[in-house]
């Protein structure tokens, strides 16, 4: 992790490491009060890797570790953050998956939620019908504690599919939503969300051996409002 204005070296940097194996971040959220909250995972090997949530403040001239949580689920081994967003209140929304060992060979979308202080709030899964593939594609929020979550799910017979879930400020789920085109090759890539809670997700939807490039728009509660497809 560094700091730098544009174009200047490095204020600062830190590194993290739980133990001799591979650490990695692949996420960062800028927080209230200096916080910088990085995701990723540690204990980097397939079968042992753990969701790895790590909060930084910047003083200034350093970055003071405040606290770290990782996170498993029993009997999915191998897991990892790839999305961190702040709400409003400064809490620390982290999406990822669970099961990403090779000999589990199906995975599971979490989103966990945790206070400024590092205490968890909640904990909620996404498992698509096939119960194999689901991947995150991106992670927005809204003014009231909406939590979006976008991404890549295999259906029961549609093949990959977008899929879109809301969960609600307590972690009740509010809705999910998915897309499968005619090839059942569909990829979600991102994700926006508006202060009101309009949900966008954009992505590729295969047509034989091209594709096109899809956009999805939901309303707050879940009403698909237009789909673009460009190609």
């Amino acid at each position: 992790v560094a700091a730098a204005p544009a174009g200047a070296a490095a204020v600062w940097q830190t590194g993290y490491s739980f133990d001799e194996r591979a650490d990695s971040f692949l996420d960062v959220a800028k927080g209230p009060g200096g916080a910088i909250y990085c995701v990723g995972y540690t204990k980097g090997t397939e079968e042992s890797s753990l969701l790895l949530v790590a909060k930084y403040v910047d003083t200034g001239a350093a970055a003071d570790l405040r606290w770290t949580r990782t996170f498993r689920k029993t009997g999915r081994p191998g897991s990892l953050a790839t999305d961190v967003a702040v709400d409003d209140d400064g809490n620390v929304i982290v999406a990822g998956v669970v099961g990403t060992s090779p000999s589990v060979r199906k995975t599971d979308i979490v989103v966990l939620k945790y206070s400024p202080s590092g205490v968890r709030r909640w904990r909620a899964y996404y498992n698509g019908a096939a119960d194999r593939e689901d991947f995150v594609a991106g992670l927005g929020l809204d003014r009231n504690g909406g939590v979006y979550v976008g991404g890549t799910s295999r259906g029961a017979a549609t093949g990959l599919d977008f899929v879109t879930v809301k969960f609600l400020a307590d972690g009740s789920r509010a809705w999910a939503k998915r897309y499968a085109g005619p090839t059942g090759r569909d990829t979600a890539a991102g994700v926006a969300v508006t202060r009101a809670g309009d949900c966008f997700v954009s992505g590729a939807s295969a047509r034989g051996s091209d594709g096109a490039a899809v956009t999805m728009k939901y309303s707050s509660a879940g009403v698909q409002r237009g789909r673009r497809p460009f190609s």
